[in-house]
């Protein structure tokens, strides 16, 4: 299966009649050039998050909708069993909504990751193979005097789940002073080893 996710910007209400118009213009069009995905279900995700679901009709793909309501992040996560169809599914998003591309979420983060450390988060999201960039700027925050952009860093370094931070994880839980940011990188170590453990 391949997989892909992309990050819209200003974080949209999935429920705003405008933005949801132009997510269904997508979806049309993607009917046209043959990836008919039909609306699934809407559903809370253990109250953490609204996901918005369409899946094509044997499962060959499935469009996620996502507005995360911890991080306020809305994004959109893609799987489909042909590299060609996933592919289609992102130019469709990308001609249809406002995405933020993995360099604008790079430079944004390096500049505003004090501001809004949220950017690491969705800079890992966009980030589909390990990129040198964004494993420096992920180590940089990883080592920031404030918790809260550590916190975000090693939320980041769990979602790209990518066996080069195993060490940056183990170094950090030997002195990390606050439980948050403990637990969080405790959960991203084990996310970064399994995938280690796979090759």
């Amino acid at each position: 299966m391949f997989r892909a996710k992309c990050v819209v910007r200003d974080d949209p209400d999935p429920n705003d009649p405008v933005f949801f118009e132009q997510v269904m213009r997508a979806v049309s069009e993607l009917a046209s050039l043959g990836l008919v995905l039909d609306f699934l279900s809407e559903e809370d995700v253990e109250d953490d998050a609204l996901q918005l679901t369409w899946q094509e009709k044997e499962e060959q793909a499935e469009l996620h909708l996502i507005k995360d309501r911890y991080t306020g992040a809305t994004y959109f996560s893609m799987s489909a069993v042909k590299a060609a169809d996933l592919r289609l599914l992102t130019e469709s998003l990308e001609r249809h909504l406002d995405l933020m591309t993995q360099e604008e979420l790079l430079a944004a983060a390096q500049r505003d990751m004090v501001l809004e450390p949220v950017l690491l988060l969705k800079l890992a999201m966009v980030a589909r193979r390990p990129d040198q960039d964004v494993i420096a700027t992920l180590r940089e925050a990883l080592e920031h005097r404030l918790p809260q952009v550590r916190y975000y860093s090693a939320y980041a370094m769990g979602v790209a789940m990518w066996s080069v931070f195993v060490a940056d994880l183990e170094v950090l839980l030997k002195c990390e002073p606050d439980k948050d940011v403990v637990e969080m990188a405790e959960k991203a170590l084990e996310s970064c080893q399994w995938q280690a453990s796979k090759g």
